[in-house]
């Protein structure tokens, strides 16, 4: 039997507009957000879902239902909400800056931007 998954990310909120570190901490979609997840379900419109997975936020929540609303079969589609599928909790970092917090973990491997820590972690083998 195979399998085919498709992995879409949630649209844009705004703490992602306004910079903000955003794990756990939830943030409606912005106009833009809104319109990317329509975007993304009128590209995958023509695909025979069986099931919708997301996390339980509410920024998942609402692009998976945007997107499967673009499906003429989503009336035949189940759509199922775990907490396990969520983003990483970045504990007191949630809602910061997210420059700030790149600032602070890039301290650890003398870098200061994220791409910069994320190349110097992928390039001593400690994977992103």
């Amino acid at each position: 039997m195979t399998v085919t998954a498709y992995m879409v990310r949630h649209g844009q909120t705004y703490l992602n507009y306004y910079n903000r570190v955003q794990g756990w901490i939830d943030s409606p979609l912005t106009d833009k957000g809104i319109e990317d997840a329509k975007n993304a379900g009128k590209r995958l419109k023509d695909i025979p879902f069986n099931a919708a997975f997301s996390s339980d936020s509410g920024r998942a929540i609402d692009t998976a239902r945007l997107i499967l609303k673009q499906n003429p079969n989503n009336m035949n589609i189940i759509s199922y909400q775990y907490p396990e599928l969520r983003e990483q909790f970045h504990g007191y970092f949630e809602g910061s800056d997210l420059s700030q917090m790149w600032q602070f973990v890039g301290v650890q491997v003398q870098e200061t931007t994220e791409s910069e820590v994320l190349k110097t972690l992928a390039w001593n083998g400690l994977g992103i």
